[in-house]
């Protein structure tokens, strides 16, 4: 995609984008309501399609125009038709809803055809380059698979999902991984030492359960999904704007100035502001404590 830009139509505002699809360079625009950054240029979207028919200028109307965050891989294992293996992820398989796009990504340009191709070791440094970038669907199933036809995926790093299937035993790992992009970790997961989660971060634990009685601490605009619960006996603790979101039980007390959601039940909450939701599982309830702070 080029770099995307903005402008007045007709008194309303609209974001303008120039995109590949697969098959043919794309022109779009879509109504901005939100003041959002636009854009840059190498940035993989996904939008849906609210009129097909160009305008004057030669654009269709999207909405929900979006860069989701997206794994990085090699091809591990390709049958030609459905069965894909891409290193880091869970899933499998492709079928008639996945969209594959094949690209140049070192000159952002689409490629019209091409071949999924399990990935080389280029360089000769004993290291296949990645060459996928993904994002997953349902079931066993890819989303979007984007392809680089040159067998090296230059990727813009802002977008790039960090994936960890293998055990984590050390806090330092997630640490370092965090330090540039968005982590999402597969396999078990067991803090050896307490885990700050920096501003603007996420942290998915889509494996067992977040383990280790150590601290967790979450700064501003920073997220957490742990989607089978947190068993550590330690305080997690939101900072103004963070966001923790868990599937099953918490066991440690949790002290928020940001937003709570649990689905399962949470032994202590402690809100300075923010906001929290506890659902009961059936036939367990929940036990937890709200404590607001009083009016001066």
């Amino acid at each position: 995609m080029a770099d995307a830009y903005t402008s007045k139509e007709s008194g309303t505002n609209y974001r303008y984008f120039e995109f590949w699809d697969g098959e043919k360079v794309v022109n779009a625009k879509e109504k901005d309501e939100t003041g959002l950054t636009a854009f840059k240029s190498g940035v993989v979207v996904t939008y849906d399609i609210t009129n097909a028919t160009e305008d004057d200028n030669g654009n269709i109307t999207v909405k929900n125009v979006s860069a989701p965050k997206m794994g990085i891989g090699t091809v591990d294992g390709w049958d030609g038709s459905k069965k894909l293996q891409i290193s880091g992820s869970s899933k499998s398989e492709v079928d008639s809803d996945t969209v594959i796009l094949y690209v140049n990504s070192k000159d952002q340009k689409g490629v019209n055809g091409g071949d999924i191709s399990e990935a080389v070791d280029q360089d000769g440094n004993g290291t296949k380059e990645a060459n996928v970038l993904y994002l997953e669907g349902g079931d066993k199933n890819f989303a979007l698979v984007v392809v680089d036809v040159n067998q090296e995926m230059h990727a813009n790093a802002n977008q790039i999902l960090t994936v960890i299937s293998s055990a984590v035993t050390a806090t330092s790992d997630i640490t370092a991984a965090l330090a540039t992009n968005d982590v999402k970790l597969t396999g078990t997961v067991a803090l050896d030492a307490n885990l700050a989660i920096p501003a603007g971060r996420t942290l998915t634990v889509d494996g067992n359960a977040l383990t280790g009685n150590y601290t967790i601490t979450l700064a501003a605009n920073s997220k957490l999904v742990a989607k089978n619960g947190i068993t550590s006996t330690a305080a997690t603790t939101l900072a103004a704007g963070a966001e923790l979101d868990v599937t099953g039980n918490v066991v440690g007390a949790i002290t928020s100035a940001g937003t709570v959601k649990v689905s399962g039940t949470a032994a202590a909450i402690t809100a300075t502001g923010g906001s929290v939701t506890v659902d009961s599982r059936i036939g367990e309830g929940s036990t937890f404590t709200v404590r607001l702070p009083l009016a001066e």
